[in-house]
């Protein structure tokens, strides 16, 4: 996720948002969303845990 962000072979659907605040806030949620598993990794245990935690992340930048 942090590699395809900052590679060359960037996410597409980032890529497809025209609004470059828009796209920079949805990139800066991907990577800590990946920091985060990166860092934390032993705390996933499933992929409901990936999922709350894309939540939380998405809630934070919301307040």
């Amino acid at each position: 996720m942090i590699r395809r962000t900052l590679s060359l072979a960037h996410i597409a659907e980032n890529d497809m948002i025209e609004d470059e605040g828009m796209r920079a806030d949805c990139e800066g949620r991907g990577l800590r969303l990946g920091r985060s598993l990166t860092v934390n990794r032993a705390n996933f245990a499933d992929m409901d845990s990936v999922i709350s935690q894309a939540r939380m992340i998405g809630q934070k930048d919301r307040i």
